[in-house]
C-alpha cells in the first residue's frame, strides 16, 4: 500500500478571512506539487480524505484535479491538527488500496513518525506547505519513506523527490 500525507497549501491570515481558505500562494504551490506528483511519481489512488477545514478541502480538489483518475474525495473526521494520530493510522493498517490523507500540523508530523516509530512525539518529518510524504507499508505491516516533495523541490523540477 502506497499513502500519501499531505500539509494543506498556505492558508489567508484569520484576520483576512475566518474560514482560511488558501491563499493566491497556497494555490500556486498545491498546483505545482500536484503536477509534480503527477508527471514523477504515477500517482493512483482509491481515496483522497481530507479535513473539514477549507484548506484541507481546496488542497485536495486541486491535487484530484491535476491527477484526473478516479478518485473518491471525502471529507473525513479526526483529521485536524490536535486530534489523537492512532485513530487514522490504525484505520490505514487496515486498507489496502492507495490513499492520500490532507490535513494540518502538527498532525501530518505526528502521523509521519507513529506510521514509521510508532512514537508520535518522535520529530522525524518536517511538513512545508503544500508538501506530500509518500510512505509505503511493506508485506510484513512496516512504513518506509519513498519519497517527499515540497513546492521548492517542485518548481526546480527534480525527479528524485
Amino acid at each position: 500500500m502506497n499513502l500519501y500525507l499531505v500539509r494543506h497549501g498556505k492558508a489567508k491570515p484569520e484576520e483576512e478571512d475566518e474560514k482560511r481558505p488558501l491563499s493566491d500562494t497556497g494555490v500556486a504551490d498545491v498546483k505545482t506539487v500536484a503536477d509534480y506528483i503527477r508527471r514523477y511519481w504515477n500517482v493512483s489512488l482509491s481515496h483522497i480524505f481530507h479535513s473539514t477545514k477549507l484548506r484541507a478541502k481546496q488542497t485536495a480538489e486541486i491535487i484530484a484535479d491535476m491527477l484526473k483518475n478516479e478518485t473518491i474525495m471525502e471529507e473525513v473526521e479526526a483529521l485536524q491538527p490536535l486530534d489523537d494520530v492512532r485513530v487514522w493510522g490504525d484505520r490505514i493498517g487496515t486498507m489496502d488500496n492507495d490513499v492520500m490523507l490532507v490535513g494540518h500540523l502538527p498532525y501530518m508530523g505526528k502521523l509521519a513518525s507513529y506510521l514509521l516509530v510508532d512514537d508520535p512525539n518522535a520529530s522525524t518529518v518536517v511538513f512545508q506547505t503544500a508538501s506530500v510524504l509518500h510512505l509505503k507499508r511493506s508485506e510484513e505491516g512496516g512504513w518506509s519513506v519513498i519519497r517527499m516533495v515540497d513546492p521548492l523541490i517542485a518548481r526546480r523540477g527534480d525527479t528524485d523527490g
